[in-house]
């Protein structure tokens, strides 16, 4: 491979979409090992700094912050999914941190102090061990860090005291080194290659239920849709035998009836897909009840108790009110027939926070029902499965929610338990002005 034919590859690269997943985990504020590294270094640099009056330390310390926090508020911003040039901030940042890391094992390492040599071995061998264990899954942390290690070692290596050992034991020290980086090696190598070998296997049980819930898509759309035409040619040719008006319309308007159910089924199809035609408009709980509650309550039965309501200073929303009021129609209609008598559908919005901290509304479906196993729960999303007896439902209400919701930036969450019911939560971003 030609230096040009490489660059142009790396060029290539930059551009292609990655996940950014592993290291929004691994170097985002949800992780609690960036805290407790932080506070480690924190520690040692404050307490070596007052011990031994050495202003280097904590200079360095405050750049380390510094570079900490630029590399979390980086990470926070990174989308899960993008081209890899999103990386090379954060990429450049966490090169500084890992060089200003370095410099600090440096001031240690070259201190006159025993007790900041072995602090200086101790933070090395802890960088080592972390990425070795954990950080190694990520290829950027693992080139990075690898860095971060062989600089380290040419450190201790290089600025050892050598008038005080016989030139023997030093090229015993250094060998030992050059062991111990070639261990971190293998094993921070090991660590990636698990990792890619079990996304890989993901990602094949991904391609997998994919293909099944394809198939068992297309099996139900062909056989809908061939019920469909049966009832359409077979009216269109009872139309041309009979022998009075009326009868001709009733055929005719059974030929009519069949043709908006075919409509309505490619209607969901496209919810589904993600492809269908919004008209979203800002809209406030209140407008979205509005004409859906009263509904609601004529469609449940008297032994059914419906209780509705609005938290207070709940923001509005960007959306298809008229697909949202029928996502929540059909949730409170499976939460009917979840009931095997008596019981009680709460429906409720109120305002939250997301992973990010972005404001959302919460559209709550709660029910006091039979509840769901965890084997129905992870196929409720599926197209055309259904726990309802033949000819009750179509199996698509789920997962054409599933797909207007994601349509709408949105998403829908479904928490239960056999015999303590069903809560289902539909959520959409808050807008900040009406």
């Amino acid at each position: 491979m030609t230096l040009r034919t490489y660059i142009q590859k790396q060029r290539e690269w930059l551009f292609q979409s990655g996940d950014f997943r592993l290291i929004k985990d691994l170097a985002g504020p949800g992780n609690s090992e960036v805290y407790l590294r932080l506070l480690i270094l924190a520690s040692i640099a404050i307490g070596v700094a007052w011990l031994y009056n050495s202003p280097n330390l904590a200079g360095l310390l405050g750049f380390y912050l510094a570079t900490t926090a630029l590399s979390i508020s980086l990470v926070v911003r990174l989308p899960e999914e993008g081209p890899h040039y999103r990386l090379i901030p954060c990429a450049a940042v966490f090169f500084g941190s890992a060089t200003i890391l370095a410099l600090g094992v440096l001031e240690l390492w070259r201190s006159s102090e025993p007790v900041q040599n072995i602090i200086a071995i101790l933070l090395v061998a802890g960088v080592m061990l972390n990425t070795a264990a954990k950080r190694a899954a990520s290829k950027m942390f693992f080139w990075i860090d690898t860095y971060g290690a062989f600089a380290f070692l040419i450190i201790l290596a290089s600025s050892f005291p050598t008038q005080t050992l016989p030139t023997l034991d030093i090229a015993i020290y250094r060998l030992a080194l050059l062991f111990l980086f070639v261990y971190y090696l293998r094993t921070a190598l090991s660590t990636f290659q698990t990792y890619q070998a079990l996304k890989a296997a993901r990602q094949t049980e991904l391609d997998r239920e994919r293909l099944r819930a394809i198939g068992q898509l297309t099996t139900g759309v062909a056989h809908d849709f061939n019920n469909l035409l049966t009832v359409i040619l077979g009216n269109l040719e009872l139309e041309q035998m009979a022998s009075s008006p009326a009868e001709r319309r009733q055929l005719l308007g059974e030929v009519t009836t069949a043709a908006r159910r075919g409509a309505d089924m490619v209607s969901h199809l496209l919810a589904f897909s993600r492809r269908s035609t919004l008209k979203n408009e800002q809209a406030s709980a209140f407008l979205v009840f509005e004409g859906l509650v009263p509904l609601l309550a004529r469609l449940l039965p008297a032994e059914v108790s419906f209780r509705h309501s609005i938290a207070p200073n709940t923001p509005w929303v960007f959306v298809d009110v008229a697909k949202l009021q029928s996502v929540l129609m059909n949730l409170v209609i499976n939460a009917r027939d979840a009931l095997s008598g008596p019981g009680e559908i709460q429906l409720s919005v109120y305002p939250s926070t997301d992973a990010d901290r972005q404001k959302i509304v919460i559209f709550s479906v709660r029910d006091s029902g039979k509840g769901m196993n965890a084997d129905v729960q992870s196929r409720v999303f599926e197209p055309y499965f259904t726990t309802k007896p033949v000819g009750v439902g179509s199996g698509l209400g789920l997962s054409m929610a599933q797909g207007f919701l994601q349509q709408s930036s949105g998403g829908i969450y479904i928490a239960s338990q056999p015999g303590l019911g069903t809560t289902v939560d539909v959520w959409l971003p808050a807008i900040s002005s009406q």
